[in-house]
C-alpha cells in the first residue's frame, strides 16, 4: 500500500494534468466576464449613435465568440476526460484491481 502512494507521489503527470484544467477553465470565466462587457458597451455606443452597421457587426462579433468560446469549454472537458483516463491507467498499471 505505502509503495502504491510513494509511486503515485512520484508521478506529477497528473497534477499537471488537473492544474491546466483549472487554469483553462479560469481563464475562460474571465474571458468570458471581460468578452460580455465589452461587448454590452460596444453595443450601447453604436445604439447611441444610430449605427446599424456597427450594431450588426458588434452583435455578429458577439455571436461568433460565443461560439468559439464553446470550442474552448470542449478543450477543458477533453483535458478532464484525459486525466481521469490516465488515473484509470495508473491505478491499472499498479495492480490494485479486482481479482
Amino acid at each position: 500500500m505505502m509503495e502504491k502512494l510513494r509511486q503515485f507521489a512520484e508521478d506529477k503527470r497528473g497534477i499537471v494534468a488537473i492544474t491546466q484544467v483549472i487554469i483553462l477553465l479560469a481563464g475562460l470565466m474571465i474571458g468570458a466576464i471581460v468578452f460580455s462587457q465589452l461587448k454590452q458597451q460596444a453595443l450601447t455606443v453604436a445604439q447611441n449613435n444610430n449605427d446599424t452597421d456597427a450594431q450588426s457587426f458588434i452583435t455578429d462579433t458577439g455571436t461568433t465568440g460565443w461560439s468559439a468560446l464553446n470550442l474552448f469549454v470542449i478543450a477543458a472537458i477533453v483535458l478532464a476526460a484525459g486525466f481521469i483516463l490516465s488515473l484509470l491507467v495508473a491505478w491499472g498499471r499498479t495492480g490494485g484491481g479486482a481479482v
